[in-house]
């Protein structure tokens, strides 16, 4: 082969293009990036979103009924 059919052979395979393997290559490499950044954004949501809300008690009157009234089976053993 020449050298002018063998510079002819490589140039006809556009650069710009990658290969289905080179591709899937890329994409491999890539996937940390994204989940990294979906990490972040997931972060910085919850961060301008959640804050400190002020803590209120939580108390309620309850009516207790009479605790004499009220039998409580008694189980014994032995």
């Amino acid at each position: 082969m020449s050298d002018d059919t063998q510079k002819r052979v490589i140039l006809s395979r556009d650069p710009s293009r990658k290969t289905k393997g080179e591709a899937r290559k890329d994409a491999l490499r890539r996937w940390p990036l994204y989940a990294a950044g979906a990490i972040a954004l997931v972060t910085l949501v919850a961060w301008i979103d959640g804050g400190e809300e002020p803590i209120r008690p939580i108390a309620e009157k309850v009516t207790l009924s009479d605790a004499t009234s009220v039998p409580v089976p008694v189980e014994r053993h032995g």
